[in-house]
């Protein structure tokens, strides 16, 4: 876990069960799904495979892993408007408005059959 990771992968253990695409936290050395009820901790990537809860799970970093990356979307993500992670931990293509919003990149597809988002990430930049 510790020491770098050249291909932007961090291999953390699943605190609940993950899917793929899901937008993950770190607390603990463990990774927490964004928006599971009590989440907390550092928003680090997504999940590029499914993961139940002890297990290990392969995590995309946000800024560091080359290439897009697929996320859960909230419904009605349709173009390349932009990339931000809700409350909800999905991606949705608006702006932050006055109730902020963190900017994780930019919407390059629109959402597949099983909700996955196609995004070009960038190390998360949060607005309040």
């Amino acid at each position: 876990m510790n020491g770098t990771h050249p291909n932007g992968i961090l291999t953390l253990k699943a605190s609940g069960a993950i899917e793929k695409g899901d937008i993950v936290l770190r607390n603990g050395g463990k990774a927490v799904r964004a928006g599971a009820s009590g989440a907390t901790g550092a928003l680090v990537g997504a999940a590029l495979d499914a993961a139940a809860d002890g297990t290990e799970v392969p995590v995309a970093l946000f800024g560091a892993h080359p290439g897009t990356m697929l996320v859960k979307a909230s419904s009605g993500v349709t173009g390349a408007v932009g990339g931000y992670m809700l409350q909800n931990g999905a991606v949705v293509d608006s702006a932050p408005n006055s109730t902020g919003g963190t900017v994780i990149g930019r919407v390059v597809a629109p959402a597949d059959a099983d909700g996955l988002v196609e995004i070009a990430h960038v190390v998360p930049v949060h607005y309040a």
